[in-house]
């Protein structure tokens, strides 16, 4: 959502332009400026620039970031399981014919549309519960009842297309999932949902209604009738047998208790509830033939036994026997009456499952775009719903046309790029052959979705997953959203160099290095910094910065030995990255470092040799000529063994007397004074005593 419109002045007119530039919180920057004007000066400027900024919300609740998450991991699952079947098809190409690996392979695609089944119904189960939670949160928060309703929506139209499209393997005769679909979605309960689908008129069915609900009323205040004979009706319609047997039972007691108690009506109820207990109502998926012919077997007795019961066989000229009319249309309903069943239908929805359920029981799938034309004839005169017509796409499997319509209608970027996606590994559509924006239709919705998704709090490791499976501009969206997102943490910094290593970015992996870099050098973090530096790629490596990183460390720094920790963090660097660094002073660190642990282990002999190799090769960085002058005349002074041999104590004297000599270097050794660089001498001189005797 855009907090605030495109401001007046930002309309174009003939001597303005915008220009625009990505904020890193996730807004855009839009400022408008007239052309440049010559001035006396010679100089060009630019007169009234106003800069304006459009921001998007980037917080969202705990369940939709929750509800995202579980999506994710649904998506993720089903990437995984179609680049496991296309491997195993690809190994069975390139080798010889096998019957035993064709079996398996002809197994493993039974099992993979099982699995596409798995998935719709997790999807939907993620959906559903997402639902109960807006739903709950919208009683005290009114904002949230829109974003329920479209979620129901959502709900409604994802089951709808898995019965069409995903699991239609499953199902023979689509009476019972279309009848469980209807009853788990516009139950009398589901009020709004009927209402946002069902906004039809229909002037047949509203006279209809209106005659039975003045009947209604009269026979109430006579006591004949203790319930809505239009619920009941509807509910026959759709298959709702618990609600049928509910109002039974309801008159049966409501009748028995009234002092007008008419035998003749208790007698038809109590006909009709008996017929209906035996009505065959679930069909066995493996002998679904059988079923059918039971309950057609069972409409034609129900029919005899209408047409034979005196009770229905009377003129219809009071309360009563209009009332046992009414009772006996209910049983017509059940018993299949084509003209029954479209006086009462509401809407063409009702009429197409009540079709499926008692008129044609034993219809396919696949068969009814067919029949979905036939209802819809009957009421031509109705004036339809845009989710309506979802459902009539969806029912006719125009897969393609349903996409769009959800894109364009219920505008649900998260419902449209999950759905295409399912059905693009359902093998229903091949969105590759289909082109939108000079995209293929699944990389379209996938990248709509990621656009929505990118301008929530930290969700850009989400959206990269999604990007990631966009082949022909998902690197591209990945690169353009690296360089909008905020870097907080190491951790999040190295989660970021992963998605560009698998996306092969590495300049913006270097990119992100380098900022990360940068904001731990301004809060005085510098080993850190020195850390993700040197873990750049040398040819974008900024050595400069490297070197004043370095000094940094050196000046805060208390002691030699506190930079271990440092070498040894910049070494695991290198050897890593295969990083090609190299320095005088990072070689003396790392050399002084083994020097350390040399004298920890007591070979205080390997660690002098090393000492002697570093000032006889130069390589030895001024600011450490005092402290490495120092450990020699510890060295020295504090064992009895030999430690530095002739050679190495001539090479060191040399040293001395070289540094003491220039005015130049000798500026290094200002923080001691003379007495000290004479004890060294004098240390050095009776160490070379002993070298030459022993």
């Amino acid at each position: 959502m855009i907090s605030n419109s495109i401001p007046k002045q930002l309309r174009l007119s003939v001597t303005e332009s915008i220009n625009f530039n990505w904020e890193q919180s996730g807004g855009l920057l839009l400022f408008s400026t007239q052309r440049p004007i010559l001035e006396k000066t010679k100089r060009l400027s630019i007169k009234n620039s106003s800069i304006n900024q459009l921001k998007w919300d980037s917080l969202i609740l705990s369940s939709t970031r929750k509800f995202y998450s579980q999506s994710h991991g649904i998506f993720l699952s089903l990437q995984k399981l179609s680049a496991k079947l296309k491997l195993e098809k690809k190994q069975k190409q390139s080798t010889i014919l096998n019957l035993q690996l064709n079996l398996n392979l002809n197994e493993r695609l039974n099992k993979f549309q099982s699995d596409l089944v798995l998935i719709s119904r997790q999807y939907r189960a993620v959906l559903t519960e997402y639902l109960v939670s807006l739903s709950q949160k919208s009683k005290r928060d009114p904002n949230l009842v829109d974003e329920a309703n479209l979620i129901g929506l959502a709900v409604m139209l994802w089951h709808l297309c898995e019965i069409i499209f995903i699991d239609q393997t499953v199902y023979v005769t689509a009476r019972e999932p279309l009848s469980n679909w209807y009853l788990y979605h516009f139950s009398m309960n589901n009020n709004s949902l009927r209402q946002n689908i069902f906004q039809t008129n229909n002037s047949r069915n509203d006279k209809k209604n209106k005659k039975i609900q003045k009947q209604n009323k009269l026979m109430k205040k006579q006591n004949l009738n203790k319930i809505d004979l239009i619920q009941v009706l509807q509910s026959a319609l759709v298959g709702d047998f618990e609600q049928v047997f509910f109002f039974i039972e309801q008159e049966l007691s409501e009748i028995k208790k009234s002092p007008n108690m008419n035998k003749s009506l208790i007698k038809i109820i109590k006909f009709i509830k008996s017929e209906l207990s035996s009505c065959p109502r679930d069909f066995e998926i493996s002998n679904t033939s059988d079923s059918v012919e039971r309950l057609k077997k069972w409409q034609r007795e129900c029919q005899q036994k209408i047409e034979r019961l005196p009770e229905f066989n009377i003129s219809y000229d009071n309360s009563i026997s209009l009332l046992i009319k009414n009772w006996k249309e209910l049983l017509m309903i059940f018993a299949g009456d084509f003209d029954v069943i479209r006086q009462y239908s509401q809407n063409w929805i009702e009429f197409l499952i009540a079709n499926v359920l008692w008129i044609k029981p034993n219809l396919t799938i696949k068969e009814l775009p067919l029949l979905v034309e036939q209802c819809r004839k009957e009421f031509i005169n109705t004036e339809d719903t845009p989710t309506n017509e979802i459902i009539m796409m969806i029912l006719k499997n125009s897969p393609i046309k349903v996409i769009r319509m959800i894109e364009t209608l219920i505008a649900s970027p998260w419902l449209s790029a999950h759905l295409i996606d399912l059905l693009y590994h359902s093998k229903i559509i091949d969105s590759q052959k289909i082109t939108y924006n000079g995209l293929d239709l699944r990389e379209h919705y996938l990248i709509e979705f990621c656009q929505r998704l990118i301008n929530c709090n930290d969700m850009f490791i989400t959206t990269s997953s999604y990007l990631k499976q966009c082949k022909t501009v998902g690197r591209s969206y990945i690169e353009l959203f690296l360089k909008r997102e905020k870097i907080n943490s190491d951790n999040y910094a190295k989660k970021l160099i992963n998605i560009c290593n698998k996306n092969d970015l590495y300049k913006s992996a270097d990119r992100i290095k380098n900022t990360r870099a940068i904001q731990l050098l301004q809060t005085n973090n510098n080993v850190q910094a020195l850390i993700w530096l040197i873990s750049i790629d040398p040819i974008r490596r900024k050595n400069v910065l490297i070197n004043r990183t370095v000094d940094k460390i050196l000046k805060n720094a208390n002691d030699l030995s506190d930079l271990d920790i440092l070498v040894n963090s910049i070494s695991s660097v290198i050897n890593e990255k295969n990083s090609s660094y190299q320095s005088d002073l990072f070689n003396y660190l790392s050399k002084y470092s083994k020097i350390t642990h040399l004298f920890e282990k007591g070979q205080l002999q390997k660690g002098a040799q090393i000492i002697v190799k570093l000032i006889e090769t130069r390589t030895l960085p001024k600011q450490f000529w005092l402290t490495i002058l120092n450990d020699i005349a510890k060295l020295i002074s504090l064992q009895d063994e030999i430690i530095f041999d002739k050679h190495g104590t001539f090479v060191i004297m040399n040293f001395l007397e070289q540094i003491t000599t220039f005015e130049h270097e000798r500026e290094t050794l200002l923080s001691i004074d003379n007495s000290q660089i004479q004890k060294i001498r004098f240390l050095l001189v009776k160490n070379l005593g002993k070298s030459l005797i022993y």
